[in-house]
């Protein structure tokens, strides 16, 4: 499984669609009408050999090295509950490709993030929709309970069996 903090961020909405494009074998029409078809260009885990036998990244050398296209996808943010719409509004992707993949990422499951003043600005403090409140976290143990608690229940939800990535791809606030 993989998990990422910060879903909703424009480096965890690329990486989400872009694992969904490759599950689904998306074909979408880029900026100037070209057809392009999914992959994982530029991602170094991904990448096999070319057609002249050559490597290109090393997932076929890494034993036990996932094939993300298959892991269950889950994580946090505090400002995003709806992935899909979340990827329209940013205009991250090309809209042909975000209108096939909106209403499966709108599914995903975007756990509560845990939101620390103390990491960021006061003037994002009042865009964060999506946090713990202090029931939950009332301090920085009970915080990594319920994000530990998270991760045992993606886990179940999704059938994982071994470890889960946790990626971080938050950042301060929503460009």
């Amino acid at each position: 499984g993989i998990m990422i903090v910060g879903m909703g961020s424009r480096a965890g909405l690329a990486m989400v669609g872009g694992i969904l494009a490759n599950r689904y074998n998306k074909e979408w029409r880029g900026q100037c009408g070209e057809v392009i078809h999914a992959n994982y260009s530029g991602c170094i885990t991904q990448l096999g050999w070319n057609k002249d036998n050559h490597a290109l990244g090393f997932r076929d050398h890494v034993k036990g090295l996932a094939d993300a296209s298959m892991a269950a996808i889950g994580g946090w943010d505090a400002d995003v509950s709806k992935l899909g719409d979340a990827l329209l509004a940013r205009q991250i992707l090309d809209y042909d490709l975000v209108t096939q993949l909106k209403d499966e990422m709108n599914k995903l499951k975007v756990f509560r993030g845990y939101y620390n003043p103390t990491f960021a600005p006061p003037s994002t403090q009042t865009q964060k929709t999506n946090i713990l409140g202090q029931k939950e976290a009332p301090n920085l143990k009970e915080a990594l309970n319920t994000i530990r608690a998270d991760i045992r229940y993606f886990k179940w939800r999704n059938g994982v069996v071994g470890h889960t990535t946790i990626i971080f791809a938050a950042n301060e606030h929503h460009a």
